[in-house]
């Protein structure tokens, strides 16, 4: 068993390095095998992708992402400034309106990221930590409500490792997952589609009636 891990992780490398995409039928082999991605090391930089039943593995590449991301918060700067400028200005001039417009970009933009940063990252600290388990998934994985609170749901981690390719964390009704919501808007709309229900949810579909 750990000689065949080993050697689809060391197929895995190949193909990602040389930037193709691993089929469904690897991508399902180290599903079965319930490999974390943590565990996956330098290969950690892959996201998972649903379609048509079939998990995919996708290489990214992070530097290109990250300056997006870096882009995307300057791209806010004038536009909370002038925000605060004009609320400023119209409230005691030009001086007043400098001083607030850069008191918006810094509470607005700049702690605002890095309180999402945090609040994200916590799903994967906090939530291996404190909390409760639901599952004996093999890892540290915890249900904390509070993680929860913060993340719009991601907090029931816990839930997440015993069912990771659902889009739902919501396992009992009092462990309310929001994002799970938005995203049945989504589908509602028509901007999302083949939507990944729990697994009790799965199961209770293919009991025949």
């Amino acid at each position: 068993m750990i000689r065949a891990v080993t050697h689809s992780l060391d197929a895995i490398r190949e193909k990602v390095e040389a930037g193709a995409r691993l089929d469904a039928a690897e991508a399902e082999s180290l599903w079965d095998e319930r490999i974390d991605l943590h565990e996956l090391g330098e290969l950690a930089n892959l996201v998972r992708e649903r379609k048509n039943g079939n998990v995919g593995y996708y290489n990214i590449n992070t530097h290109k992402h990250g300056y997006l991301q870096v882009a995307i918060a300057l791209a806010q700067v004038p536009i909370f400034f002038l925000m605060g400028f004009v609320a400023g200005w119209c409230g005691g001039g030009i001086d007043e309106g400098v001083w607030l417009g850069a008191s918006v970009v810094v509470w607005g933009v700049f702690l605002r990221i890095v309180l999402v940063w945090h609040i994200t990252w916590s799903v994967n600290s906090l939530s291996h930590l404190f909390g409760y388990r639901s599952y004996e998934t093999g890892e540290g994985s915890r249900n904390n409500w509070l993680v929860a609170l913060l993340a719009v749901g991601e907090g029931w981690h816990n839930n997440h490792h015993a069912d990771p390719t659902a889009a739902s964390v919501q396992h009992r009704w009092w462990e309310f997952d929001i994002s799970y919501y938005e995203i049945k808007l989504l589908e509602s709309l028509g901007l999302a589609r083949d939507i990944v229900r729990p697994r009790h949810l799965r199961a209770r579909q293919q009991v025949p009636h």
